[in-house]
């Protein structure tokens, strides 16, 4: 492979307030920066000119079933995107994804000082 780089592009969309529900769309490649090779059949490896570039994208849906959004469950499937003919071995035909987060956030999104998970208003 050799090394690579990594471009990503995302959106996301909070359906309900406070990030209850949330669909996002990502795409990500890999560009390889190093030349591919063909083995020849005394086994030397010379460099053929071709590069890959692995490459997906993912629909997924996020909810938190906690007022607190502490807890976050995530569901996503995407597939491959197909850059070039010699990509088809470093590209999924279908990827799914399940998620699931723990991260104490303490939200005020009210700005009174007071974490959403103790406001009463």
């Amino acid at each position: 492979m050799g090394p690579e780089l990594l471009a990503a592009l995302g959106v996301g969309y909070d359906v309900l307030p406070r990030q209850r529900v949330a669909v996002t769309l990502e795409a990500w490649a890999l560009p390889d920066l190093a030349q591919q090779a063909t083995i020849g059949l005394d086994h030397a490896s010379t460099p053929n000119g071709t590069y890959i570039v692995p490459s997906e994208w993912q629909l997924a849906v996020r909810m938190a079933p906690l007022a607190s959004g502490d807890l976050s469950l995530q569901l996503g499937g995407g597939g491959g995107i197909a850059l070039g003919a010699d990509d088809r071995i470093t590209t999924p035909r279908f990827r799914a994804t399940l998620g699931v987060r723990w991260a104490p956030l303490a939200h005020d999104t009210d700005g009174d000082g007071v974490p959403d998970a103790s406001d009463h208003c």
